[in-house]
């Protein structure tokens, strides 16, 4: 069929306009389809990393953690912090249980309120901010019905930065007339290749999505039930641990952000978290006294000295 390059443009803007609803339709479909397989294995990768890590904080505060495992100078840093803790939680509980007006919240709002909270170590493991964008794909996904202009992160489709939205395109060279109809048509046939290679390279990106779309199925899977596991886990290493680091309470200025912690728990789970933080800064105060002793004893008396320190350690008075 014959066209002129007036028809012709017409035809391929036609054809262009029902290819981006395709592709932002199949897009939405697969709120996933902009991450890689290796990026979201990564992020269960790091879920484990960070979940192994709480459980451990969690058995120093629980009374089962081996305190003699652990180097002196991660006991006295860690006295160091949870005395911290401990200060500013006196401070929130100060307000009185009348302030606190906790509300259940999902798995993304708890770790976005949060990560203020976490240890850097914690946001770099979970690489935070990926973490969030998988998990609120996948909780819109859940919610969105057939044939709905919003996407499955929660955006109008032409709006959506994560994929969803009409598939851009660089061009270099710009769009204004040549000095001759020769030039023009040139640079118009250059830039009609780059947005072929474009489209190819949108197909290759798209029957990729779709053969790893299957084998994503195991890691989503993974994250769906080890997330709900993680978040009470950084809920209390928020308050034992995270809680003592920078100035999240605004103490210098009148405590003015207490609020936060009073509208993300409840009083007995901070004073819970309180009485924790001091029984579990006095069982290290106590292995700092063993050692001391233990160093003490041990120039005079090696022999004596392991006996004894196995007796102050099962609560027994040493003579």
């Amino acid at each position: 069929m014959a066209l002129t390059l007036q028809q012709a443009h017409q035809q391929c803007q036609q054809l262009l306009n029902a290819a981006t609803s395709q592709v932002a339709q199949e897009n939405s479909a697969d709120p996933l389809s902009a991450i890689s397989l290796k990026k979201l294995e990564s992020l269960v990768d790091g879920v484990k990393k960070v979940k192994a890590m709480m459980e451990k904080e969690d058995d120093l505060f629980s009374g089962s953690a081996n305190l003699s495992e652990f180097k002196t100078d991660e006991l006295n840093n860690m006295a160091s912090d949870i005395r911290e803790a401990s200060r500013k939680l006196a401070i929130v509980l100060a307000a009185g249980s009348s302030q606190f007006q906790a509300q259940v919240q999902s798995d993304v709002a708890t770790l976005t309120s949060l990560h203020a909270y976490f240890v850097p170590a914690i946001t770099r493991d979970l690489n935070l901010d990926e973490l969030v964008l998988v998990l609120t794909a996948q909780q819109h996904q859940h919610r969105r019905h057939p044939g709905s202009a919003v996407c499955a992160h929660g955006c109008y489709q032409n709006q959506c930065p994560h994929g969803c939205a009409t598939p851009s395109i660089s061009l270099i060279g710009g769009f204004q007339q040549e000095p001759t109809a020769s030039g023009t048509i040139k640079k118009l046939a250059k830039h009609l290749t780059r947005l072929g290679q474009h489209c190819e390279q949108i197909c290759t990106d798209g029957a990729t999505a779709k053969k790893q779309k299957k084998d994503k199925e195991a890691p989503k899977d993974t994250l769906t039930k080890e997330v709900p596991k993680l978040v009470p886990l950084l809920r209390s290493h928020a308050l034992r641990i995270g809680i003592a680091k920078g100035q999240h309470l605004n103490t210098s200025r009148g405590c003015g952000n207490v609020a936060i912690i009073t509208n993300l728990f409840e009083y007995a789970a901070v004073e819970d978290a309180h009485r924790q933080l001091e029984d579990g800064r006095d069982r290290i105060l106590q292995e700092l006294t063993l050692r001391k002793l233990e160093a003490k004893m041990n120039a005079q008396a090696p022999e004596k000295c392991a006996a004894k320190r196995q007796k102050m350690s099962e609560g027994e008075e040493c003579e």
